[in-house]
């Protein structure tokens, strides 16, 4: 292997990264096939020896995960599990890597739990974005996604065991990962927006309107977060309407009513 394949191979990788940050910030398409196609280059270009090769098989596993959830073919699944099932086997000697691959590939668990419905991968999932949790520093500059990836993770269990420990949980993960993200960060709306169903759930449990106004905070914040043209604002106007219109139910505001109308014209 000479120098020239180690520079190419990680470039490519690179690419792949970046390219798939841009696609989750625009939505654009076209940037998501280059970054599948530029990780499996990566991959393909050194072979088992390249020293970032970890890495490499992280950046592809997550641009194959995006795609997935852009296109729902389970081949682009099992590819990405497959791709991150060996960073997190190899990853002694890399600690600073070790939490980011543990929670991409409880990420990706998550989503198969999604698909399946197997329990057993959703406990999985939980076990690896913990451990992703438990490596990573306060100052980890990914310690918010892990955060989220927990929070998500424990949301989705408390939604089949109901046990209020997981919803407490997941509600205090989701806060420490909105306090680490800064509104110009690209994930900060989708931190915000998935704060806002945590407390949702919360509100259907307890009763307690301050959870409800909560929620409506942190959904108002992902809508200004979202650029107006990104595929995911319909779902977040939608999800900001409901909260609203439940708001008015409950306290008899007109005024909360029309803003809901509003944000339901818009979607």
């Amino acid at each position: 292997m000479n120098i020239a394949d180690l520079r190419d191979s990680s470039g490519l990788s690179n690419r792949s990264y970046d390219l798939n940050t841009r696609y989750k910030r625009t939505g654009n398409f076209k940037d998501l096939e280059e970054a599948v196609r530029s990780g499996k280059e990566a991959v393909r270009t050194p072979g088992d020896n390249h020293p970032h090769r970890a890495t490499h098989l992280n950046n592809l596993g997550m641009a194959l995960i995006s795609r997935y959830r852009a296109t729902w073919n389970p081949e682009d699944l099992e590819e990405a599990i497959c791709s991150m099932q060996q960073p997190v086997k190899n990853s002694s000697n890399n600690i600073y890597g070790q939490s980011d691959y543990f929670s991409n590939l409880g990420n990706i668990l998550h989503t198969k739990y999604e698909k399946t419905r197997n329990f057993k991968d959703l406990e999985e999932a939980v076990r690896n974005v913990q451990k992703a949790v438990q490596t990573s520093g306060d100052n980890h500059p990914h310690r918010a996604t892990h955060l989220n990836n927990l929070a998500v993770a424990l949301l989705s269990k408390y939604g089949i065991t109901g046990n209020a420990e997981d919803l407490e949980g997941g509600i205090c993960s989701m806060r420490q990962a909105v306090k680490k993200s800064s509104t110009y960060d690209p994930g900060h709306a989708i931190l915000t927006s998935n704060m806002s169903r945590a407390l949702s759930s919360k509100y259907d449990r307890m009763g307690n309107l301050e959870d409800l106004e909560d929620a409506i905070r942190n959904s108002k914040e992902a809508v200004n977060a979202t650029q107006h043209d990104h595929p995911h604002r319909v779902s977040q106007l939608r999800q900001l309407s409901g909260l609203l219109k439940l708001s008015s139910e409950k306290t008899g505001n007109l005024e909360v009513l029309k803003d809901a109308s509003h944000n339901l014209q818009e979607a």
